[in-house]
């Protein structure tokens, strides 16, 4: 329940985000990072966000580890006004 809850807000959401991704390779062997970037934000779409238009700011650090993943962190963002 708390999940369905989760996703009402965030897709009902109107402002912006901020993603930030940490990606751990096994080697120095990696693919198109922006990709890998590119892949996440649009399986979000209707998940977590109505369209990847609304990431606004980010972050995309690449480590190496015995443990391969990927790690995102998703929060809202209030963009700077001048």
């Amino acid at each position: 329940m708390a999940l369905n809850n989760a996703r009402d807000w965030l897709t009902d959401f109107e402002g912006y985000f901020r993603l930030t991704i940490d990606i751990y390779f096994a080697n120095k062997n990696r693919p198109d990072t922006s990709n890998v970037l590119k892949s996440i934000e649009d399986g979000c779409n209707g998940v977590i966000w109505k369209d990847d238009k609304m990431v606004v700011s980010g972050t995309r650090d690449i480590f190496f580890s015995k443990k391969p993943r990927v790690e995102v962190f998703i929060e809202p963002y209030e963009p700077k006004e001048e």
